[in-house]
């Protein structure tokens, strides 16, 4: 169904393609394995108390127009959870919306993987992408305000669209917030196969879809001078969920989201080697970054999938045709959402590089060889049988300016950063793996692995500072044979260096 999304105050200035509506399952829970975490935990299980998120819903409702805005519909039914309507005064329509009831739902409801957010906010989404939130253009103008500071860590965007000469600047936009808040965008992909920019684009978003395919490949030239925004071969979606829409898709990821960021903070410098702020002033331990976050639910996806919520399953991965340049299946992204494997990651915690455990993650700060930064990090581990191995590399592009107060068009920055895995033959090592794209800000690895002493390496192109989250995980988990012989042939990638520890 293609609506009409606009800004309250320029009605007519773009349309959004909102995706179909849900078909949730409980058993869903089941797939992603937030049922195997729930019953592994108990009581002990997080649950997304005092996570501050966002609900960002684009209009339905029949009669939808600039001169009925009565008739727009973008918000959830309260009885799934209360929260603030921050689009509330502009006219919209206070009746709710089942698309904006459903995606609570699988966000913070009774379907969630964390039904104890207390914390919510709704946005309509025209509202949020202009006047209300990221503060972008209107017109061809480019706005100088940057996007506001707020309190919300988490926001889910199940809507697509795209917006013309506006789309660079929202994207930009996007990913400064990423960037700047440590905000942790979840943002959905279309379903079919037409490619819509907004706002699943961005570098510094989780990108969602669906694990039966059915969603765009890659992404959309929206920049065609030099610069950013302008590969069409860089890798789309980065996780899959087994749902029938991607609407319902993205908030089953933002909850799992959530859980993890909960769990996180709760846990504090125990799980964590230092503590960030940002714009809001609030307190971000490393595993709880946004780049963390995105490193662990990758690291962790299930790359082979045996499914009851839907009957299409990943049985396939990264054959022959469908191997992205850092490392993803070009139509599952990094596997299947997998909320315990991404659990488990944060679980074995910070881990500085040097001699690791074979599972963990680690968030380093300052990296890349300038001013006298680290340009290479390692992190060697023994696997003491054969296993499966993933790791996922993530980095935010980055936005230097001084005064957080204003926005530059075009002031976001791409750093070349590789990843490699290498074993020990006795004498020296031998590199089994690699991911060095140069045009993603993600690169990743998934192999089988032997037993024996193994090194990850993160290593720089170029000299640059800036932060970067790797996680990775072995799991000793059967897979099919003919699964074997892909992974056997096709890997992902992996590296390390050393790094400055963060107290």
């Amino acid at each position: 169904m293609i609506i009409r999304q606009i800004s309250y105050l320029h009605l007519s200035a773009f349309s959004l393609a909102i995706a179909l509506p849900l078909a949730s399952q409980a058993v869903v829970l089941d797939d992603i394995s937030f049922t195997a975490l729930q019953s592994e935990l108990g009581a002990n299980l997080p649950t997304g108390t005092g996570v501050n998120v966002s609900l960002v819903e684009a209009f339905i409702g029949t009669g939808c127009n600039d001169t009925h805005l009565d008739n727009c519909l973008y918000l959830p039914d309260s009885s799934v959870g209360s929260y603030t309507d921050e689009s509330a005064g502009l006219g919209f329509s206070t009746d709710f919306s089942g698309h904006a009831t459903g995606s609570a739902n699988n966000f913070y409801g009774s379907l969630s993987s964390a039904p104890n957010i207390s914390n919510r906010t709704v946005y309509a989404a025209g509202h949020w992408l202009f006047n209300g939130y990221l503060n972008s253009s209107t017109d061809s103008i480019a706005s100088t305000i940057a996007p506001q500071t707020s309190f919300t860590r988490i926001s889910s965007h199940s809507y697509v669209g795209n917006t013309g000469i506006l789309s660079l600047g929202i994207l930009q936009r996007v990913d400064y917030l990423a960037d700047k808040d440590d905000h942790i965008l979840i943002t959905a992909f279309n379903n079919g196969t037409t490619n819509r920019e907004l706002i699943s684009n961005a570098y510094n978003t989780i990108a969602v879809g669906r694990t039966d395919g059915n969603h765009p490949i890659g992404t959309v030239d929206v920049n065609p001078s030099t610069g950013l925004y302008n590969a069409t071969n860089r890798s789309g979606v980065d996780i899959v969920v087994p749902e029938t829409t991607t609407s319902a898709a993205t908030p089953r990821v933002a909850s799992a989201a959530a859980l993890l960021v909960g769990y996180a903070h709760d846990q504090g410098l125990s799980k964590s080697n230092g503590v960030l702020t940002n714009r809001n002033n609030d307190m971000i331990y490393h595993a709880e970054t946004s780049e963390v976050i995105k490193a662990s639910l990758m690291a962790g996806a299930t790359r082979v999938t045996s499914n009851t919520a839907i009957t299409a399953d990943i049985t396939n991965y990264r054959s022959v045709g469908n191997q992205t340049t850092n490392g993803l299946d070009r139509r599952y992204g990094a596997g299947q959402l997998n909320v315990q494997n991404s659990y488990h990651i944060l679980e074995a915690g910070e881990q500085d590089a040097g001699t690791v455990l074979s599972t963990g993650f680690d968030y380093d700060n300052s990296f890349g060889g300038l001013n006298g930064s680290d340009d290479i990090a390692s992190y060697s581990f023994t696997n003491n049988e054969d296993v499966w191995f993933s790791a996922s590399l993530v980095w935010n592009i980055v936005f230097d300016v001084s005064d957080d107060e204003t926005f530059t068009s075009s002031v976001g920055e791409l750093f070349d950063i590789n990843l490699s895995l290498s074993i020990f033959n006795g004498i020296n090592f031998d590199e089994v793996a690699n991911s060095n794209s140069l045009i993603n800000n993600s690169e990743n690895i998934w192999l089988q692995l032997l037993a024996g002493d193994y090194r990850i390496d993160v290593s720089s192109n170029g000299n640059f500072d800036t932060d970067y989250a790797l996680a990775w995980q072995t799991s000793a988990v059967p897979v099919p044979a003919a699964v074997w012989l892909f992974g056997s042939a096709l890997s992902g990638f992996i590296m390390f260096r050393r790094k400055k520890i963060i107290n």
